[in-house]
């Protein structure tokens, strides 16, 4: 019965697709659209890159010790600049998959810190990572 209930409505689908909605949230820097594609393992992972990226708290908060204003930490978020791209996606058939995602994240923020541009201190990161895919309530998570 369960296998035909699959059959019919069609199973999870294709991975690449959420997965292609993750890289595309990133790019344009919509981490809240991230949290409903995250499994629930990792709910609460997806929240503090959230607040991270909202300044709310995580590593921009360390800046605020050499002087930098929650100004300067919005210009910065708001200058980074995260280009990924979508390469292979793997279902492995176990309601798991794996997507190849890499690219570039750059900050172009004029902010200053000690009489420095924040943004010629932090060296262009390139990325080169796998997301890891699951089903999760018939439907593909990031996890």
């Amino acid at each position: 019965m369960i296998t035909l209930i699959v059959v019919f409505t069609g199973g999870p689908g294709d991975p690449r697709k959420v997965a292609q909605q993750g890289v595309d949230m990133i790019n344009s820097k919509d981490f809240a659209g991230l949290q409903p594609l995250a499994c629930k393992k990792d709910q609460e992972d997806f929240q503090k890159m959230l607040d991270t990226f909202e300044g709310k708290s995580g590593e921009f908060d360390e800046l605020k010790e050499f002087g930098v204003t929650d100004s300067d930490i919005q210009k910065l978020i708001d200058g980074m600049k995260i280009e990924l791209q979508l390469g292979n996606v793997k279902d492995n058939g176990d309601n798991t998959a794996t997507a190849k995602v890499t690219g570039n994240m750059s900050i172009t923020a004029d902010v200053e810190i000690m009489g420095q541009n924040l943004a010629d201190l932090i060296p262009d990161q390139p990325i080169d990572e796998e997301f890891k895919l699951i089903v999760e309530d018939g439907s593909w998570k990031l996890c």
